[in-house]
């Protein structure tokens, strides 16, 4: 009898990119597949209970190589308010990381890979409330250029932040 192994160095496997994703959360009544065009640009639709949610092409042009891997559902539910009583009166945010990996900070504090995070804001009715965007400068800084956009396009704020991590707030509680 005869046995043989083949030793993993032998084998080199590695992540697939992926190039279109669909989530979603039938609790919550919400789906949305993205994927990407050819020039990198991100193509996004989004259903909320069976509704279409609009979002402007304008919005999502900035937007390229976003990374299917960290796109995720959260609510927005106010401190100390049950989730259960809350449920989708604050809506729901889609988010996910894109953009170039550009080292970012000093000699001392260098942080590698470090790539841009979008939050797009949908109302519990359904309609987009507004997109957050906070892209990383890189040039021996920590400054994050943070910009929100409402559905109209219209910037609401835009500022540049310092800060060792992302601005925005692109976890949640569990």
């Amino acid at each position: 009898m005869m046995t043989g192994a083949l030793p993993a160095a032998d084998h080199d496997e590695r992540r697939v990119p992926l190039d279109e994703t669909t989530i979603k959360s039938n609790k919550y009544g919400a789906d949305a597949t993205l994927s990407l065009k050819g020039d990198g640009g991100l193509k996004l639709k989004i259903q909320m209970n069976g509704k279409p949610v609009v979002i402007p092409e304008n919005l999502l042009a900035p937007i390229r190589n976003a990374d299917f891997g960290t796109v995720a559902f959260s609510t927005e539910t106010p401190t100390g308010v049950p989730v259960s009583e809350w449920k989708l009166k604050g809506g729901l945010i889609l988010s996910f990381y894109f953009g170039d990996k550009v080292t970012q900070g000093s000699r001392k504090g260098r942080q590698e890979g470090v790539v841009s995070a979008c939050r797009i804001k949908i109302s519990a009715d359904g309609n987009l409330d507004r997109i957050e965007t906070a892209v990383p400068q890189g040039n021996d800084s920590f400054n994050w250029r943070v910009i929100f956009r409402s559905k109209g396009a219209a910037i609401l704020r835009c500022e540049t932040v310092e800060s060792h991590s992302c601005p925005l707030s692109m976890r949640w509680n569990q």
